[in-house]
């Protein structure tokens, strides 16, 4: 069973000073200029991983019945409400298990986004390159939970908007690795995002992909713009299926399984 698709491609030497380059050349003037200019502190440490994503809370309706009907109240057993977004729970784990991790990524100006901001902070992880986008709101996705599977309702809202001139590069350049998650919910930001990947490679970062699900469904060929400059890529069975538009993951040129894809023949 495909669990994940791993490129592993070697590391592009560095085209300018990184921080970690300043570190072991031991020219401690400029890293504390690096830091300072950064608002990181005068002594700060690299980040190991840099994510870019999506932020938003998770509310998750449980113990509903399996045939929902239109037009009829239905009462759930349980109501959750948690950190959501795939980039931001990432994000979270990473700093849970002592990994130093900076987050960029974009809010509204509502409860929501700082509920969101609450919550991921509680980690550790460095909310310094969090945009708050006035008259904007948060997005929010709604789960509801089936006996297998899930319903997945989600509203955008900022998760829309961050372009790439919101990025703080040098910023995100500080990682080790760069990771971004929900390719398809990147929509200011998509049409440059295989240039943030090719930057962060001469940057001589590492970088991980997870795309997450294409909403529309249309696995645009852009995608394939990214993957050169993708380390490691983290799909689940389908959707590495539907990035190979294939029908069993065995046919996807490099993508290996067992099992045929999700829906396919």
């Amino acid at each position: 069973m495909v669990q994940r698709i791993v490129w592993r491609r070697r590391r592009a030497e560095f085209r300018f000073p990184t921080l970690k380059t300043l570190k072991k050349n031991a020219d401690r003037r400029e890293l504390k200029k690096a830091c300072t200019r950064k608002g990181l502190g005068d002594d700060c440490a690299d980040f190991d991983v840099s994510v870019v994503g999506e932020l938003n809370l998770d509310l998750i309706l449980s113990g509903l019945p399996p045939a929902i009907e239109l037009d009829r109240e239905h009462l759930a057993k349980d109501l959750t409400i948690t950190l959501g977004s795939s980039s931001a729970i990432f994000a979270h784990n990473l700093a849970l298990l002592g990994n130093r991790v900076g987050f960029s990524s974009a809010i509204g100006s509502d409860r929501l986004g700082e509920i969101c901001l609450e919550r991921l902070g509680e980690s550790g992880v460095d909310l310094s390159r969090v945009r708050k986008f006035a008259g904007k709101l948060t997005g929010l996705t709604v789960i509801l939970p089936q006996q297998t599977k899930r319903y997945i309702l989600t509203y955008p809202g900022t998760m829309f908007e961050m372009k790439f001139e919101d990025l703080d590069l040098e910023y995100i350049f500080f990682g080790e690795t760069l990771h971004l998650s929900s390719y398809f919910l990147q929509r200011a930001l998509r049409p440059r995002i295989s240039e943030l990947f090719r930057e962060a490679k001469r940057a001589g970062l590492t970088t991980s992909l997870d795309t997450n699900d294409d909403p529309e469904d249309e696995w645009a060929l852009d995608l394939l713009q990214v993957l050169p400059y993708v380390d490691v890529l983290l799909p689940n069975d389908q959707e590495a299926c539907r990035m190979a538009r294939k029908n069993d993951p065995d046919e996807g040129g490099g993508l290996s399984g067992d099992e045929s894809c999700p829906g396919g023949d």
